[in-house]
């Protein structure tokens, strides 16, 4: 899938004046030491903080520290509406290296062919077109994959066996990003296969989520399925908040999500991932090639259920669920 989001011809005509408007401070700087964009949807607070510190752990351990010499600069993408102009002014500045999501590499890749990009992402980027294949991604792209295809089946399977008298389960999803059709392939299949129907709520800012649970609630629905998109990684603790608000059992693709409250999490190793961004940042200023540089694929997978959360709702997890997971939090 290309980069459809936004319109090509009007991307690249946003250069001239994107710069411009964005704010004049990030403009203005001119340091002596190498930028590293790390562009972030909606607040910079999460870039490198929590999940964040492993990707600075990755840079330090090819010899790059924030402030010694590099400058890492944590920008914030209020919604996708706005990316157009923040990847604008990154170009405009000769930025040492673009890091971000798919969605941010794709939008690079569009005005870009010489500044790096690395991502961090869940979806496919060959699929999507950011890089030509995982060996060898070609062109200035390269990153790490969070999801290894299949674990929006197996947790819906595992969530299916949690509740398994649910007959309609609510699905949150991130508004706009890169490789949604194909999850809602995977969720919707599975769905099937168990006699499940899905209600699909479409979100893209915070402000948002209170209403999707609203709408949930009024649905009926059993439990809601997060979908695995960076944007709600960065923000499980509102969207867990928000869950409980409403009674409603929340899971998604990530041990971290069972650990901040939510009833279960399954999903790749998020810190190591990201760990490995940061190594392929710093691989990157030290000169290596992105197009050379494999796209990374996670290969250890965590099961993790929250008894506190699941006692609170009145949910009792069958014993052999429990005897499957990695991790029990009580």
């Amino acid at each position: 899938m290309q980069f459809d989001q936004l319109n090509r011809r009007a991307f690249i005509a946003q250069l001239g004046c994107a710069a411009a408007a964005w704010p004049l401070a990030a403009l203005a700087q001119k340091p002596t030491m190498p930028i590293v964009s790390n562009l972030q949807f909606g607040q910079t607070q999460g870039a490198l903080e929590g999940e964040g510190k492993a990707w600075l752990v990755g840079l330090k351990q090819t010899g790059f520290e924030n402030g010694r010499n590099i400058i890492v600069d944590a920008v914030p993408v209020p919604n996708m509406e706005q990316l157009p102009a923040a990847i604008a002014a990154q170009v405009h500045r000769k930025v040492a290296v673009i890091y971000g999501t798919l969605e941010v590499a794709l939008a690079a890749k569009s005005v870009t062919s010489t500044i790096p990009i690395v991502f961090a992402t869940a979806d496919d980027p060959v699929v999507a077109g950011a890089v030509n294949a995982y060996s060898r991604p070609g062109g200035n792209v390269t990153g790490v994959r969070l999801r290894a295809g299949d674990e929006q089946t197996k947790l819906f399977e595992l969530l299916h066996e949690l509740l398994p008298t649910a007959t309609k389960i609510g699905v949150l999803v991130f508004r706009g990003g890169v490789g949604i059709e194909q999850d809602m392939s995977l969720i919707e299949t599975a769905a099937r296969s168990m006699g499940v129907r899905t209600f699909v709520t479409h979100v893209s800012d915070e402000s948002e989520f209170e209403p999707a649970f609203s709408e949930f609630k009024r649905a009926t629905v059993a439990a809601v399925f997060v979908n695995g998109h960076r944007y709600f990684a960065l923000r499980r603790d509102q969207i867990i908040a928000v869950a409980k608000l409403h009674g409603l059992p929340a899971v998604s693709l990530q041990r971290a999500f069972a650990v901040a409250g939510g009833i279960a999490g399954y999903g790749a190793d998020v810190d190591e991932s990201l760990r490995q961004a940061g190594i392929y940042v710093g691989r990157v200023l030290k000169g290596e090639n992105p197009a050379e540089l494999p796209v990374l694929q996670p290969t250890k997978f965590i099961f993790a259920i929250n008894l506190k959360t699941a006692r609170a709702l009145g949910i009792e997890i069958p014993p052999t669920l429990l005897a499957r997971a990695d991790e029990v939090i009580e």
